[in-house]
């Protein structure tokens, strides 16, 4: 009995449960479907006439017509007319019409309701058709010849010569930018390299006369914003790049005649030049460092005339410093300046300048020491830290370079592009010291050691000028960038 008493009230429950689902589910149908239909309604044309006046009474009219409730605030309105609208036409449309030239917009809260209101400050302007104008945005894309916002670069002026982006490149490039020099303090190229896969500093950055290095085990040709740079007969008089005038430095790895002639096959360093910016530019640095390091740098730049036309920058560097190794010192003086103009946009002239001076009393490189008291200790007993095996009067490493040049590229329509880069450089240096000599490893004994003095003045000179047509074309759906060149250095 008890079990059948139980049965008809779990039934009970069931069919009441059923019933509450499908009165709940008629009512949510009663209630969505007139906000839908209202909404379809909305693409239906009607017949409005709604007479020029004050905005105010406008409004009232379409609203009664159009058989919506219109909300605004009363100050919106005031002192504000309408050309009022007389047609068949959408609401949306009809409302466009009489708002044109009020500054005002309007949006639809629900199917019943249109709200009137001004525009939030700073989304744009309102135009003649009610609808809303955005301002404009400015998107700039990365320029191959330019600064990186950041560490990592999508385009590279060294792959392909076109800056081409460096996902489309089928070689290995490696781009350290300013930001990238910045983070690791670097003072010299070598120290801009020092993470990049494939190069090796042979005398781990002790010079302060030249920049050694290796990638891929070869010595690499070096460039200079795509030109060559002088190297001289012993590579000697090749220049010292200030790292605080770069705007990126590039690896190419791999051959690289095709674009750029002559070179070993480990690859190439092109080092890209800061240039005048459309901006203002206003850098002052002032630097102390370990061993008595001063430094004073500056980087200024900008517009000379309102139109843009005219850019310049100015880079200018001064150091005095002490090294870690006694009786070395360095002495330097850098300023490069540069010019842009720029007549149209297809249409631009650069003109860059670079001088520097270097002084090193002490041969500006480290002492070359005998393994014998510094490896090796078991026979002779260890030299001294602070040993110089040199002549502090004799030892010396001046460099003075210099160079003049321009970048003019020219866009004759949306296919052609003609460039052609110009550059003169003056290197000369003259180094000279005195090293130890040992007539046997063996019989090395580093507190009697023989000493030779050497000096090797190089004086280098070197005109390269590249000429480059650049096509940029389609072909259905591939795109193409075909480069033609001439180029032609004498040294």
């Amino acid at each position: 009995m008890g079990h059948g008493i139980r049965r008809k009230v779990f039934k009970g429950k069931v069919r009441a449960l059923a019933t509450a689902l499908l009165v709940s589910t008629a009512i949510g149908v009663g209630l969505t479907a007139p906000v839908n239909q209202a909404f379809a309604q909305s693409s239906a044309q009607s017949s409005f006439s709604v007479p020029a006046g004050p905005l105010h009474n406008a409004l009232t009219v379409f609203g009664r017509q159009a058989g919506l409730q219109v909300t605004y605030l009363s100050a919106a309105a005031n002192g504000k007319t309408s050309p009022g609208f007389s047609g068949s036409a959408t609401r949306e449309q009809a409302l466009a019409e009489i708002l044109a030239g009020s500054g005002l917009i309007y949006s639809f809260p629900n199917a019943g309701t249109v709200a009137i209101s001004a525009p939030p400050s700073g989304t744009g302007n309102v135009v003649a058709d009610g609808s809303t104008q955005l301002n404009t945005i400015e998107v700039q894309g990365e320029n191959a010849w330019g600064p990186v916002d950041g560490i990592v670069a999508t385009q590279s002026a060294t792959g392909t010569k076109t800056g081409t982006p460096l996902k489309n490149t089928p070689q290995a490039v490696n781009v350290i930018t300013r930001d990238q020099m910045e983070a690791q303090g670097a003072a010299t190229v070598t120290q801009v390299l020092r993470y990049t896969p494939g190069v090796v500093a042979q005398y781990s950055d002790t010079d302060v006369r030249h920049d050694w290095l290796t990638v891929r085990g070869f010595v690499p040709g070096r460039y200079r914003d795509g030109l060559r740079l002088p190297f001289g007969a012993r590579g000697y008089s090749q220049p010292k790049i200030e790292p605080y005038g770069l705007e990126r430095a590039e690896i190419l790895k791999g051959p690289a005649s095709v674009l750029y002639g002559q070179g070993l096959p480990g690859g190439m360093l092109n080092m890209v030049s800061k240039r005048p910016r459309d901006e203002e530019i206003r850098e002052v640095e002032l630097q102390y460092g370990s061993h008595d390091r001063f430094q004073a740098a500056f980087d200024v730049g900008g517009k000379l005339d309102e139109e843009g036309t005219l850019l310049y920058r100015m880079v200018g560097v001064g150091r005095l410093s002490d090294t870690q190794y006694d009786y070395v010192e360095e002495r330097k003086g850098y300023i490069a300046p540069s010019f842009t103009f720029q007549p149209d946009e297809g249409t631009s002239l650069t003109i860059l300048g670079e001088y520097q001076n270097i002084d090193s009393p002490g041969g500006g490189g480290a002492p070359a020491l005998t393994a014998n008291g510094t490896l090796y200790t078991n026979v002779y007993a260890e030299l001294p830290r602070d040993a110089f095996l040199g002549e502090p009067g004799y030892d010396r490493f001046r460099n003075e370079q210099a160079f003049i040049g321009y970048e003019f590229a020219h866009e004759f329509d949306e296919t052609w592009t003609l460039k052609q880069n110009l550059r003169y450089g003056y290197v000369d240096t003259d180094t000279q010291r005195v090293q130890a000599y040992c007539l046997s490893a063996a019989s090395c004994n580093p507190s009697s050691l023989l000493r030779y003095a050497w000096a090797f003045p190089e004086t280098s000179r070197l005109f390269t000028v590249d000429n480059q047509a650049i096509a940029r074309f389609s072909t259905g759906d591939m795109s193409h960038t075909a480069i033609f060149g001439l180029d032609y250095s004498f040294e």
